[in-house]
């Protein structure tokens, strides 16, 4: 009888494990989404509209932020600094608060928080980092949820700093 090595055994125990594992993975695979994640879409999609048209705004008033960014939604980032900026901030962290989804995270915050259609909130929005005003802003109209809202006219370093698109500029072109 042939001896099979230590190797050749330990190799055949783990391609059936690995096998195993890959079948159980298939089998079991089912995706359980959130209730509300149409809810969530429709919040980011919201955010991105209203992204774009802060674009639009500002491309027809010639309004150009001289920080270099090249993120998808750069509209959003004003200047290193103007007249009305109160404080620095981080050029990365308002590219990353650029991103639309941030609206469906909002819309998981509140229900998670069971905040529901009809009720009221208080929201404090910042004209440091006017894409995620706007992001709150479009998840509680998704969520149809009433909002008293108090707005800051400065903005930090890369935020709502250019004297003519502060962050009252962009709630009245939203018409927020």
């Amino acid at each position: 009888m042939r001896k099979v090595s230590s190797n050749i055994k330990l190799l055949i125990v783990f391609l059936i494990a690995f096998t195993g594992a890959i079948l159980s993975a298939v089998l079991n695979k089912h995706e359980t989404g959130l209730p509300y994640r149409e809810e969530m879409k429709e919040a980011s999609n919201l955010a991105q509209q209203w992204f774009d048209i802060i674009k639009e705004v500002k491309d027809k008033k010639q309004i150009v932020s001289d920080a270099h960014s090249n993120v998808p939604n750069s509209a959003l980032i004003g200047d290193d600094w103007s007249e009305i900026t109160t404080t620095l901030g981080s050029l990365e962290a308002k590219e990353t608060s650029t991103n639309p989804d941030f609206a469906a995270l909002v819309v998981r915050w509140l229900h998670e928080a069971t905040i529901k259609q009809g009720d009221k909130v208080g929201v404090v929005l910042s004209g440091s980092f006017p894409s995620i005003s706007i992001s709150v802003m479009a998840a509680l109209q998704t969520m149809k949820i009433d909002a008293v809202v108090t707005s800051s006219l400065g903005a930090s370093t890369f935020g709502a700093n250019q004297e003519a698109a502060t962050w009252i500029d962009m709630e009245h072109w939203l018409e927020l």
